[in-house]
Formats: C-alpha cells, structure tokens, sequence
C-alpha cells in the first residue's frame, strides 16, 4: 500500500464516521493512525511487544511513548500516598 492509498482509505473512514479533525488535513494521517496504534500497542502489550509490531527498537517505542510510563508512575504514586494516608502512617516531623 502505498502512503497516497492509506491517506485516501483513512479519509473514507474519516467520513464514513463522521470523525472531523480541525487541522490542515480533517482527516487522520497516516503518522497520526501510526502513533495511535503504537499508543495502543504500549498500553495492552507493553513496549517490546509493540517495537515488534511498528518494526522499530524498544528503545525508540520508549521514548516516544514515553508518556504512557510517566502517567503510569505518577499513578502508582499517588496510589502508595493515598494508600498511607488511609493507613494513617504519614511521618510527622
């Protein structure tokens, strides 16, 4: 397939469900489709998984999705205070 058809199917998707992007395009790009997939990808498989499936390194999955591991830190961050402060063992200096 070459990147004129997969610009051409994505807009008849685009359109068929009524999906408007407010940008130079209004339709999803090729990258943009990309991008969300590898986003996916991270989120339900983890980075090796998806390196495998968008032919790139884990190293460079990491750092474009690196988002994804920062948000799931912060998370579990916040859990673990929350968890200690429901326990009642937050330090008192």
């Amino acid at each position: 397939m070459t990147t004129g058809a997969g610009r051409h199917v994505l807009k008849r998707l685009c359109d068929e469900v009524g999906i408007e992007l407010h940008d130079d395009h209004d339709y999803l790009m090729p990258h943009g489709a990309r991008r969300g997939a590898g986003e996916v990808l991270v989120r339900t498989s983890g980075h090796a998984a998806a390196a495998r499936a968008l032919d790139n390194s884990e190293e460079v999955v990491r750092e474009h999705y690196s988002h994804i591991e920062a948000g799931e830190l912060a998370d579990q961050m916040t859990s673990a205070f929350q968890e200690v402060d429901q326990q009642g063992g937050g330090s008192s200096e």
